[in-house]
């Protein structure tokens, strides 16, 4: 019986799975190709999908399935046991929810992505104002619904959906203690830098078919599998997809190569950790990745630890001059300048690693305030105002710049932020082990090696996909659990001047 048992649990999971990879595609479709008349029925198909997919998940006879599995969890693998502790949570998330809720959500979210983007385009909040209201509203009610059924608070159950394990708890201890240190940081390396905006602006033109050269070079010689993946543009650049399946855009900037390179970078980082995963457990929750913490390490690796590095800057200098000409502002010594520039702006995925964290802590505490409803939508762009120009010195010149910038809150995605700055706190406990490791790191960094950088990834992290839980597998890599001193050591090392 526990083996029937056991089989079944695996084999809905294939085909729940599969459902989602198929709303991955058809989302990929929307943000990348699709016309916007079109939204109404992707939205419906969407909607149905989720709607199906929670059906299978919440069936009346989980509850005994799994008591039975785990009744007999001796005669399981170390793998299938991880499967089945990693499918009871997946089952406890999705049997908090009514499936009208789950419809309405995903209906809800399809919408107001398209709304985000149009006020975003015409600098106007008020256009998703009603949008965000209703996604709000739908996110409260699953945010308690949940809460009440992992015995923890709304947000935190949140957080759950995207790094299982995490909690305000420990955000709390990282953001206070990157709190204490950056502002008065900041001010110590914009006074040692002294940089004019004309010292590190790029002059030259540069084109998307250009950029789109050099895009896939670095993808290629960091180790992407062009035949299972691709590289397209959107708005805002993203991963998405599967081992046998993993598609990432970029967006090229006429007069800044760099970003391009960068936001491919980083997304790369991420791609190579959905190809990597362990393909036999592709479709069972044990085989899914560990959470966005631990995936957004992955790409912070790459970008920032990897890339931002001055024997990465030499090793693309050439590279770049091939692509685009030998210009003098493609000289190393002018890269490598841009790379350390430091100085508060409005745009989140455009900030330097010292004041990105302020960003995500900026949207954080608003979070907190939306699902506590202490504040209201309306009043989302002054005190996203007030607050960046309390952390950075600076008040957006429209809500486009401000809080119409992320596409998160259009996609329903409350709890995500703070996974970005806790992956860049990973990443650099993860670079710090690196180094220890191998001596041979800045040498094949500066020759454009990576194949044993990504095979040493691939036995931390890529390989154990879901096996550990979030805090065994940060102390499994780094020996201790996450903690802001190695990413503070970072940050001196490389802009202290």
């Amino acid at each position: 019986m526990s083996s029937s048992a056991y089989k079944t649990i695996e084999s809905r999971f294939s085909e729940i799975s599969l459902m989602g990879e198929i709303m991955e595609a058809l989302s990929w479709d929307q943000e990348v190709y699709m016309a916007e008349g079109s939204v109404e029925s992707r939205a419906a198909q969407l909607a149905w999908l989720s709607g199906r997919a929670h059906e299978l998940l919440t069936r009346p006879d989980w509850e005994d399935l799994l008591g039975e599995a785990d009744a007999h969890s001796d005669s399981l693998t170390h793998w299938q046991q991880a499967n089945l502790r990693e499918a009871r949570r997946e089952w406890i998330h999705a049997a908090a929810l009514p499936g009208k809720l789950v419809e309405a959500l995903t209906l809800a979210t399809s919408r107001g992505e398209v709304a985000w983007r149009n006020a975003r385009n015409e600098d106007d909040f008020s256009i998703f104002v009603p949008h965000l209201k209703k996604i709000l509203e739908l996110t409260r009610e699953t945010a308690v619904l949940k809460a009440d059924a992992l015995d923890t608070t709304p947000y935190n159950a949140l957080v759950d959906q995207f790094q299982p394990g995490l909690t305000t708890h420990t955000i709390d201890l990282v953001f206070d203690s990157l709190k204490d240190f950056l502002p008065g940081f900041l001010i110590e390396v914009q006074h040692a830098q002294n940089i004019s905006k004309d010292d590190v602006a790029f002059k030259k033109s540069y084109s998307g078919r250009k950029q789109e050269e050099l895009s896939l070079r670095i993808m290629d010689i960091m180790g992407f599998d062009f035949k299972r993946g691709r590289l397209d543009i959107s708005a805002h650049p993203f991963t998405t997809g599967h081992p046998l399946d993993t598609r990432i855009t970029t967006a090229y900037r006429e007069h800044d190569p760099l970003f391009a390179l960068t936001a491919t970078i980083h997304e790369t980082g991420h791609a190579l950790y959905e190809l990597n995963r362990p393909l036999d457990w592709r479709l069972q929750p044990v085989g899914y990745a560990r959470g966005m913490v631990v995936h957004e390490a992955m790409s912070l690796f790459m970008e920032k630890m990897v890339a931002l590095t001055p024997e990465f800057i030499q090793f693309i200098t050439p590279v770049m001059q091939k692509v685009f000409g030998n210009f003098a502002e493609l000289s190393f010594e002018h890269l490598y300048q841009v790379t350390r520039q430091v100085r508060p702006g409005y745009i989140r995925i455009e900030a330097d690693e010292v004041t990105y964290p302020l960003h995500v802590i900026l949207r954080y505490e608003l979070e907190l305030l939306l699902l506590d409803d202490k504040l209201k939508v309306e009043d989302i762009p002054e005190a996203w105002n007030d607050r960046m120009n309390e952390y950075l010195g600076i008040r957006p010149p429209g809500n486009a710049k401000g809080c119409l910038q992320d596409i998160h809150w259009a996609h329903g995605a409350f709890g995500y932020f703070p996974c970005y700055t806790l992956g860049a706190v990973m990443a650099s406990q993860l670079f710090a082990d690196l180094n220890e490791v191998y001596s041979t790191t800045s040498v094949d960094i500066q020759q454009g090696r990576f194949t044993g950088i990504v095979d040493w990834l691939k036995e931390r992290i890529y390989d154990r996909a879901s096996l550990l839980p979030f805090d065994d597998l940060v102390h499994a890599v780094s020996g201790q659990s996450i903690s802001t001193e190695p990413f503070i050591k970072h940050l001196r090392e490389r802009y202290a001047v």
